[in-house]
C-alpha cells in the first residue's frame, strides 16, 4: 500500500522565465539561451543526491529529482532516526554551490524553497504536504533570487543541534525569513580550502558583482517589479560581503581586500 514518507524537499525555479518564453517569440536567439539555462539547471540540481543502506548493507538511494521546464523538485527520504542535521547540512552545502554555478554558467537567478514534511515519491511521481508547502513557500516567501528555509524545519534542527548546524550557508532576510547564504557559503568553502577549485574566491565576488551590474542596466527600460529582484541582489551581495568581513576576523589584510568588491551606488 502506498504511503507519506519524511521527506527534506527542496522546490526552485528560474526567476524571469515567463519574460524569456516572451522574447523568445520574437527572437530565435533566445530560445537557445533558455535552452543552455535549462541544460545547466537541470545538470546542476539534478546532482550531489545522498546514498544509505539497505537492510542487506546494499546501496539505496535517498535522493529523487523531478524535473519540468524551469521547475525542479529534489527530495530526500529522512528516516525516523536519521541526524537531521546532517541532511540539512548536505542540502545547504549543495544548493550553495549549484546556486552560484547557474548564476556563473548561464547568469540565471533561482528561486525556491527547502522544508520538511510528508511526500510520496516513486518513480515519476512525486506529490503530498511536502510538495504543496514547498511551493507556497516559493511563492509567498521567496520572492527574491533566493532558497528561503522552512522557520518549522530551522526551529526543529535547532533545537537538536544548534551548534552541528553550518551557518556560513545561512542568512537572516531583513523580512525575518532565512534562506541560503550561496555567496558566503562558496567563498568560504574556497578560502578555507574546504572544497578544491582552481577560481580565486575573490574571483567569485567579482563575477557576482558584475552580473548584477549588467542585470540592472538591461533592466533600465523594464517595470520596477523585475528590477527590485536585481536591487535585491544588490543589497545582498553587499550584506554577504560585510558577513565575510567578520567571519575573517582577525585576518586584517583579507578584510580590507574585500571592500574593493562591494557594489557602490551609482
Amino acid at each position: 500500500m502506498a504511503e507519506y514518507k519524511t521527506g527534506l524537499l527542496t522546490y526552485v525555479d528560474i526567476l524571469g522565465f515567463r519574460d524569456l518564453i516572451e522574447d523568445s517569440k520574437n527572437d530565435p536567439n533566445t530560445i537557445t539561451q533558455i535552452s543552455n539555462i535549462l541544460f545547466a539547471f537541470e545538470k546542476q540540481f539534478t546532482t550531489g543526491g545522498r546514498v544509505g543502506v539497505d537492510a542487506n548493507n546494499l546501496p539505496v538511494r535517498l535522493s529523487h529529482f523531478y524535473n519540468f521546464s524551469d521547475l525542479m523538485l529534489r527530495v530526500t527520504l529522512v528516516d525516523e532516526n536519521a541526524d537531521l542535521v546532517s541532511y540539512l547540512n548536505w542540502e545547504l552545502l549543495t544548493l550553495a554551490h549549484r546556486q552560484m554555478l547557474v548564476l556563473w554558467e548561464e547568469s540565471a537567478l533561482i528561486r525556491g524553497a527547502v522544508t520538511l514534511d510528508r511526500v510520496f515519491s516513486e518513480d515519476k511521481f512525486i506529490f503530498g504536504p511536502a510538495v504543496v508547502k514547498g511551493y507556497e513557500m516559493e511563492r509567498d516567501l521567496a520572492v527574491y533570487p533566493r532558497i528561503v528555509l522552512d522557520e518549522k524545519l530551522m526551529t526543529q534542527v535547532t533545537h537538536f543541534n544548534k551548534d552541528g548546524v553550518d551557518w556560513q550557508y545561512i542568512a537572516l532576510g531583513e523580512d525575518g525569513v532565512q534562506f541560503v547564504d550561496y555567496l558566503v557559503g562558496v567563498y568560504l568553502d574556497i578560502h578555507n580550502q574546504k572544497v578544491s577549485s582552481a577560481i580565486s574566491p575573490y574571483t567569485i565576488l567579482e563575477h557576482h558583482k558584475r552580473i548584477i551590474l549588467q542585470k540592472l542596466n538591461a533592466l533600465d527600460t523594464k517595470d520596477m517589479k523585475r528590477k527590485a529582484k536585481v536591487w535585491w541582489m544588490w543589497q545582498y551581495h553587499n550584506a554577504a560581503i560585510t558577513r565575510l568581513q567578520v567571519a575573517l576576523r582577525g585576518n586584517q589584510e583579507a578584510i580590507e581586500a574585500l571592500d574593493k568588491y562591494r557594489l557602490i551606488s551609482r
